[in-house]
């Protein structure tokens, strides 16, 4: 939210994982890419760290990155970093993960705009580019692609 003024505490490392690749020449896929990126994330975060995850299993199925991505968030928590946590799997909603109150949802708010007819008189949505309280079980990919 705007403010007119902010108090941030120090902080002893950032730590920002994003979308992944294969690197044929080192013989790693893009989920062995992640693995390590992840094994250096939790081996070196505090809970005066910084952390922004991005798209954390793109790399695997669906079921395995949300167990994956879900694990990481409770180690996360427990350690008290703060951050940034966002994922495209909506599968990580339903497991029964212990997190703290600390630990918040939101997602990217849109609107719907009724005015942009993406096909035949669908609704197509406009993105706000405010993060809103709630969560987001369906990525609007398909309304969005048209």
């Amino acid at each position: 939210a705007p403010c007119d003024s902010l108090r941030v505490g120090r902080i002893d490392g950032y730590f920002l994982r994003t979308a992944g690749h294969d690197i044929p020449a080192e013989g790693k896929s893009a989920w062995a890419l992640e693995a390590d990126e992840m094994r250096a994330l939790l081996r070196d975060a505090s809970s005066s760290s910084l952390v922004m995850v991005d798209e954390l299993g793109r790399g695997t199925s669906s079921r395995d990155g949300a167990a994956v991505a879900g694990a990481l968030l409770e180690v996360l928590d427990q350690k008290g970093c703060v951050g940034v946590f966002s994922t495209h799997l909506h599968e990580l909603l339903d497991l029964p993960l212990e997190l703290s109150p600390r630990v918040v949802r939101r997602r990217m708010g849109f609107e719907w705009d009724e005015s942009v007819s993406a096909l035949g008189g669908v609704k197509a949505p406009r993105w706000t580019y405010m993060v809103e309280e709630g969560v987001c079980r369906d990525s609007l990919a398909l309304v969005t692609a048209r």
